[in-house]
């Protein structure tokens, strides 16, 4: 196999997929089996052996772009693991920095999935919250006593009281 660079082989695997799916595509219908009378010929072939022929060439077609992304994919994977790259002032392998990528979204999840829970739990003891202070208005108070207002200090004989 040609060398080529890890861009112009990822170039290819994308080009190959398409070719293969194409190629796959081809063989749908009656490219491959097909139910002929005994003595007739498929449609659209002089003969039997032109359709068998073709059937083959086909199928061997994507046989061998299926080798050849194989082959390419293989190669980058080998050069992946063993490439060095610095990452944030990590040194890692380029299949670890792939890697790295995926991890980071997982965090990311991870890190919503908190944040979620925490703005939900924080408008539950919003609204608890609401509930308490509604509950404790309408409660009514003996006489004398009553919700004194945040400013208001509180006489503690015998303690000493900050200034």
């Amino acid at each position: 196999m040609a060398e080529m660079t890890v861009t112009d082989a990822l170039a290819e695997l994308t080009l190959l997929g398409k070719r293969i799916e194409s190629a796959r595509s081809g063989l749908e219908g009656n490219t491959l089996i097909t139910v002929v009378e005994v003595g007739k010929t498929p449609v659209g072939y002089r003969n039997r052996d032109e359709y068998n022929t073709k059937a083959r060439a086909a199928v061997q077609k994507v046989d061998a772009l299926i080798a050849r992304r194989r082959t390419i994919k293989r190669a980058v994977v080998l050069s992946n693991a063993v490439t060095m790259v610095s990452v944030a002032g990590e040194e890692m392998t380029v299949a670890e920095a792939i890697e790295m990528k995926n991890f980071i979204a997982y965090y990311e999840s991870v890190l919503n999935t908190m944040e979620s829970a925490y703005t939900s739990a924080r408008k539950d003891f919003d609204v608890a919250q609401a509930r308490v202070k509604e509950r404790l208005v309408d409660t009514p108070q003996p006489k004398g006593v009553g919700i004194l207002p945040s400013t208001t200090r509180l006489a503690l004989t015998g303690l000493h009281q900050p200034k």
